[in-house]
């Protein structure tokens, strides 16, 4: 695909995730047409991705902001399937009382080596994993995340690091 291709494409691309968002917004309905139809436009987008990449310094930039209002769109339409910001802020709720658990064992001594490595490795993919999904961006997800971040390294550690305000004030008692 020559780069005038790939700049219809992408711009072709994100005129219809808008219009699919404007949908979204005149109704508050489910829709499992619109739905399908943007999970399409994500994939067709990530594999644009080299393409991108490869195309000259000069149009490389314009062809990412195209791509990144396209990529907001189809988040704004994904979410729909991920359950929104709701369920993203429950699951790193979840992650973080499940972390806040393993800090008190281990300010009492009760979580050792191996299971410490093996249980921050865990705490580790579950927290990329919520990094990565659509929801993230939600300020009270974003909150979390950030303790989440420096609740890993007190784990990661053995209790050794700092740790998020939470955290601080369950293992001090």
């Amino acid at each position: 695909m020559n780069t005038d291709g790939l700049a219809k494409t992408l711009t072709d691309l994100r005129d219809e995730a808008h219009r699919l968002s404007k949908e979204k917004l005149a109704s508050d309905a489910p829709n499992a047409a619109r739905l399908t139809r943007a999970q399409e436009l994500d994939r067709q987008l990530q594999g644009l991705v080299a393409r991108i990449e490869a195309a000259p310094a000069a149009e490389r930039a314009q062809h990412n902001d195209v791509a990144q209002v396209a990529r907001r769109y189809l988040i704004f339409l994904l979410l729909e399937a991920a359950g929104g910001p709701p369920a993203a802020r429950d699951r790193a709720q979840s992650l973080h009382n499940d972390m806040v658990e393993a800090g008190r064992a281990i300010a009492a001594g009760k979580l050792e080596e191996p299971e410490r490595t093996r249980r921050a490795a865990e705490f580790a993919s579950r927290f990329n994993e919520l990094r990565a999904e659509p929801g993230r961006d939600d300020p009270e997800v974003q909150r979390i995340l950030g303790d989440i971040h420096l609740d890993l390294e007190f784990i990661r550690q053995g209790g050794q690091a700092p740790s998020s305000l939470r955290l601080g004030r369950e293992v001090r008692g």
